[in-house]
């Protein structure tokens, strides 16, 4: 069972239709997110290691080492090396941009993760409350969202291990050519240092769309379950004719206390959104910007480095295509499946048969009605949103980047 605050309803699990039997007390129960997760695997691989402190420290220790690398390179591209020395080491030198904005991002924002955790938790409603209809679809969720992500830390932990350079690729690494000229004592064991920086910098990024889907689909069953609830408004009173409803006390005093469990339930969706909203607006920009400037390295990596490692090339271009892909595409299809299941309320609100309300609780469905034409979105600036919308317009730009590089190539 989850853990419940405030008031919930529960179900009979053999029907389609709630029972009415809410709870009004505050009585919590403890909580075993090992036993009583139905995401564990996905909590596993993107919270529990997020939080593991020494996951946390070798984040701290990779973005110092980035930081010192970023410096170091900018100074010899302005006071040491010419200016073709920047076209041949360009996509290390953004790729090590777009690390330092990830990592400062992901630290940054843990405050808000751990707030967002300790929410979240404390107001989920058990899915066993739900109709049999709608506890399957929220199973076939889980179990779509939990095999993706899975996916996605192998692509993605996979991608960080063949990006390592090769011999061939290592005198495109300014990195690397440095330890070599100035510490040629210690260099294999900077070297070593350098190559971790790949894996954990790789799986740090893929990690922020696995968090980002663990509490969506957490949030999305929790949405699904309060659709439940206003489906089935008038449930064991459907064979009552209105005139009858409208002046039955008892059946109003029922309505009353399902709304009121509504408007509740609604109110604690809004408290969690604006949590999460807290977490886009200082999240999601950093990872925007460093997923822009990471494509452009990847681009010019395509473009302008030319290195002879045969069908090998061919096999890394897949990983971290194929990672970067499936991680931008989760976050984008969290962003909007959120938003459209918000935005459905109002319709499922709207088809509730309220003519045989009383005036009270007719006001009192307004105001539901009013609340629920606003969407839940995730945003990070007051006109852009977590949505397709968003990642048309990157993919777009990418586009225009990447034809801009084909010319540039073409030129040369």
């Amino acid at each position: 069972m989850y853990k419940v605050a405030g008031h919930f309803a529960s179900y009979c699990p053999n029907r389609t239709e709630p029972i009415d039997q809410m709870d009004t007390s505050n009585s919590s129960t403890p909580l075993d997110l090992t036993v009583d997760d139905p995401l564990h695997w996905v909590r596993f691989l993107s919270i529990t290691i997020f939080n593991n402190k020494f996951y946390r420290w070798a984040r701290i220790f990779t973005l110092i080492f980035q930081i010192v690398n970023l410096i170091t390179d900018i100074y010899f591209f302005v006071m040491v090396f010419e200016a073709a020395y920047l076209y041949r080491y360009l996509a290390v030198f953004l790729s090590q941009i777009s690390a330092v904005l990830f990592g400062i991002g992901l630290l940054w924002s843990e405050k808000l993760f751990k707030c967002l955790d300790k929410e979240f938790w404390s107001m989920l409603w058990s899915i066993d409350t739900a109709t049999i209809k709608t506890k399957r679809k929220i199973q076939t969720d889980f179990k779509y969202i939990t095999a993706t992500v899975v996916v996605n830390t192998l692509l993605g932990v996979g991608a960080g291990f063949m990006l390592i350079p090769t011999r061939t690729e290592q005198m495109y690494q300014l990195a690397l050519v440095l330890f070599r000229n100035y510490f040629p004592t210690y260099h294999y064991i900077l070297d070593f240092f350098y190559f971790l920086l790949f894996p954990i910098t790789s799986y740090m990024i893929i990690n922020v769309a696995n968090m980002i889907a663990y509490y969506v689909y957490l949030g999305k069953s929790q949405i699904h379950l309060g659709l439940d609830v206003i489906s089935h408004m008038s449930v064991d009173y459907n064979d009552y004719d209105e005139d009858t409803l409208l002046h039955s006390a008892e059946y109003q005093r029922v309505i009353k206390r399902r709304m009121a469990f509504i408007v509740i339930r609604h109110n604690e969706l809004l408290r969690i959104s604006r949590i999460a909203t807290n977490l886009a607006s200082q999240l999601l920009p950093w990872f925007v910007i460093g997923g822009i400037v990471m494509f452009l390295s990847a681009l010019s990596n395509w473009y302008l480095v030319e290195v002879n490692i045969g069908y090998w090339l061919y096999v890394k271009n897949f990983c971290w295509l194929s990672t970067s892909t499936l991680t931008g595409a989760l976050l984008v299809h969290c962003g909007q499946e959120i938003e459209d299941l918000t935005g459905a309320m109002f319709s499922v609100v709207n088809d509730v048969p309220w003519t045989s309300f009383n005036t009270s609780n007719k006001r009192t469905m307004l105001t539901i009605l009013t609340v629920a034409q606003i969407p839940v979105k995730l945003q990070f600036t007051e006109t852009v949103s977590l949505n397709y919308q968003l990642g048309i317009r990157m993919l777009r730009n990418v586009y225009s980047f990447a034809a801009l590089f084909a010319s540039v190539k073409s030129t040369n």
